[in-house]
């Protein structure tokens, strides 16, 4: 009787440790189609930092971006772009441009420069170095 009793025990807790299985292969299914599909979405959003750097920072070895006078541009883009009804917090933006920029010192990134509206902009035209000055109206 002893021993009938042990297999029925036996055979409860492998029919118990099958279902477990059967559970976390079904989790690890789930958790791989999550991340496919949160990383399809994660795609299909806009960069929002990326086209902040590429319109108003460009690389500089003498200059750096001060983080609260870039977050003030950034907001201001930000809200002019209609992304959201309120920018991402400081925080937030301190951290994504980090990982962006790198070069990070106490208060902003060394090694770029942040474009303002009165800065003459430089491009290059037939090989040549084209220097526009913008016109401030005011």
């Amino acid at each position: 009787m002893l021993v009938k009793e042990r297999i029925k025990k036996l055979e409860s807790e492998l029919v118990y440790l099958h279902r477990l299985r059967d559970i976390y292969q079904y989790k690890e299914e789930i958790e791989s189609l999550e991340r496919v599909f949160y990383g399809r979405k994660a795609m299909e959003q806009p960069d929002i930092y990326q086209e902040f750097i590429n319109e108003f920072i460009e690389e500089d070895p003498y200059s750096a971006v001060k983080l609260e006078e870039s977050y003030i541009k950034f907001t201001e883009w930000y809200v002019s772009n209609e992304y959201d009804k309120k920018p991402p917090p400081r925080r937030d933006y301190r951290t994504m441009m980090g990982k962006r920029l790198k070069r990070e010192y106490k208060n902003g990134w060394s090694g770029w420069k942040l474009i303002l509206p009165e800065d003459p902009i430089e491009q290059t035209v037939n090989k040549h170095k084209v220097v526009i000055k913008p016109i401030l109206h005011g």
